[in-house]
């Protein structure tokens, strides 16, 4: 696949799987490991942050590889247990999750890329603990 219909396939991870909450689609995006993954991590952070959104600020891509710089926002509602933040029991704060990931993509799947999140985890961290 070309860099640009790489880029098209990873910005339906963003549109299809995070904003229109379709896990579905993971079997067709990613490889069956990589989707069960985000089958089973999804549920698990949208409870804590059940209004969750991600907007992409920019993407670029070259041969098998797209870069993603994103911002994440919610209102932490739940107990949160994922990003190494530990048990946080909900505070009732809006937050902001900046980072990068890069996916890989193999053929018309996406291969790999939470491995490679790069996320302001501390910024968070200091969010929800005030």
């Amino acid at each position: 696949m070309s860099a640009e219909a790489n880029k098209a396939l990873v910005w339906r991870v963003w549109e299809d799987v995070w904003s229109r909450r379709d896990l579905a689609v993971a079997d067709e995006l990613f490889t069956p490991e990589y989707a069960a993954y985000e089958r089973s991590f999804q549920p698990m952070w949208l409870r804590a942050f059940p209004d969750w959104r991600f907007d992409v600020e920019e993407m670029t891509a070259e041969a098998d590889r797209v870069v993603t710089r994103f911002v994440g926002r919610g209102t932490h509602r739940r107990r949160t247990e994922a990003f190494g933040l530990g048990a946080v029991e909900p505070t009732g704060r809006p937050v902001e999750l900046r980072g990068y990931i890069t996916h890989r993509v193999e053929g018309s799947r996406i291969v790999a890329g939470r491995e490679t999140a790069l996320l302001d985890r501390i910024s968070l961290f200091e969010q929800l603990n005030g």
